[in-house]
């Protein structure tokens, strides 16, 4: 009689196993299939990443320098190193960088740079915005020309319309720390009383998070005159700047205070300035 209950509950055991066994394996087959699509999304989205942080830029940094001078339309060339890092800090390094004036205005070259290095984040550019938690440039040279009689300059750049004519808004740009050394500015004009060559030894921009007021120091000379400037710029809207500015150039000292409009445009200047020295002849 035991005997019979025991092979009676073990053939109910197997009947429910053998019903049981075909959910089970669709269950199994259902996770298998979740976690190859898991597997292969993150595979997906890892290779991009790989190739980011591993590729050697620096090997096709002519091809590169090609297609940035297409974006903004000038001649570009990277004689020197270019690199590029996506982890833990997202960074990008560029040596012997040169940027070319357009051409019909000036024979010299918009920019020299000897070294650069910025660090800036990702994920804001999700959001339409460039963050460049700071930049480091060392020996550039820079050479501003304005022809009047054309009324051509080298520095403007024609980026928010695209060759169809059609406006283009390119992502919204914050500096938070900006260190250049041993900077080298020069103005030219048609007018040559206009010329100005300003020599930088140091200049410092910080700007911290969630703040819109900049501290800024910069010294070293113009036109043979030592320099001293330390202040603040604060940021209005996207694309202008106000400045308050205490200024010491030689034995002319004082304040320029005013604003900076459409900065990432070229920059249309309006300033108030006090001065005040003991050598009229400054």
């Amino acid at each position: 009689m035991a005997e019979g209950r025991f092979c009676g509950r073990l053939g109910l055991i197997f009947w429910r196993t053998r019903r049981a066994l075909p959910y089970a394996t669709f269950i199994m087959t259902r996770k298998r299939l979740i976690l190859s699509a898991v597997g292969l999304l993150v595979a997906l989205l890892a290779l991009p990443v790989l190739f980011l942080q591993y590729f050697n830029w620096n090997d096709h940094r002519d091809r590169v320098a090609s297609w940035v001078g297409t974006a903004i339309q000038r001649e570009v060339q990277i004689s020197d190193r270019l690199g590029f890092q996506l982890w833990p800090t997202t960074k990008l390094s560029v040596s012997g960088l040169q940027i070319s004036s357009p051409e019909g205005v000036s024979d010299l070259p918009l920019l020299n740079l000897q070294s650069g290095e910025a660090e800036f984040a990702i994920w804001p550019l999700l959001s339409g915005i460039l963050v460049i938690d700071r930049l480091e440039l060392d020996s550039p040279a820079i050479n501003f020309v304005s022809s009047l009689e054309e009324g051509a300059t080298n520095w403007r750049f024609r980026l928010d319309e695209t060759a169809d004519g059609q406006s283009f808004a390119g992502p919204s740009l914050i500096v938070r720390e900006l260190q250049v050394r041993q900077a080298q500015i020069q103005y030219s004009d048609s007018d040559p009383q206009l010329d100005q060559d300003l020599q930088l030894t140091q200049l410092e921009w910080v700007l911290p998070e969630d703040v819109r007021d900049s501290t800024v120091t910069a010294v070293g000379t113009l036109n043979g005159s030592a320099l001293e400037v330390r202040g603040s710029l604060t940021l209005v809207g996207d694309d202008d700047l106000e400045a308050a500015l205490h200024l010491v150039l030689g034995k002319i000292s004082g304040r320029l205070g005013g604003t900076v409009t459409e900065v990432m445009q070229g920059g249309n200047v309006d300033m108030r300035f006090a001065l005040e020295t003991s050598d009229l002849t400054q």
